[in-house]
């Protein structure tokens, strides 16, 4: 999930800024509530919206009308179809939700590396910001098959937007 790796990645930088468990609370407070609001926000466009994934449309391109499209009945993605419409991606309004604020806890000072889940223990990448890491993320549903391009930047945006309006807001710094 976007969420429990945001989580994680979160936990690698405030070990290595050896962030105090004051500002450490405040952190995971930041991250968390720009995730959920980035969830609603996202969830909340793709109903707005309704969309069909790439699945169905590559499966039933004659049934749209562009005269230009042909259908692949047997074509399937990589990954498992959600089901829940396309647009906008959830999973790029959670990562660059989570990238931009950790981006401005840390003043831009994000690079890490990244050792996967439980799942994936065998991949590991590295990251020069949070920021990069969530367009990567992103990225990562189109070419897995899920998502088209203009999902996945309509929900790098919003999860951009929301980050911002959660910081003005800005949980209270330490006394």
């Amino acid at each position: 999930s976007p969420v429990g790796a945001w989580n994680q990645i979160a936990a690698v930088l405030v070990e290595r800024h050896k962030t105090d468990v004051y500002e450490t609370a405040r952190l995971y407070a930041l991250l968390n509530l720009t995730m959920a609001d980035a969830g609603i926000c996202a969830w909340d466009a793709k109903y707005h919206f309704n969309l069909w994934r790439p699945e169905t449309a590559i499966q039933l391109a004659d049934t749209d009308p562009n005269k230009a499209t042909y259908p692949t009945p047997g074509w399937t993605p990589l990954i498992i179809t959600p089901n829940h419409p396309s647009c906008v991606s959830g999973h790029s309004a959670f990562s660059a939700s989570a990238g931009r604020i950790l981006t401005k806890f840390y003043n831009g000072d994000t690079y890490f590396a990244y050792h996967g889940d439980k799942t994936f223990q065998k991949i590991s990448m590295s990251f020069a910001s949070t920021e990069a890491a969530a367009i990567d993320a992103g990225r990562s549903r189109i070419y897995g098959g899920i998502h088209f391009q203009f999902d996945n930047y309509q929900g790098l945006e919003i999860g951009r937007k929301v980050a911002e309006a959660v910081w003005k807001k800005e949980l209270r710094k330490k006394p």
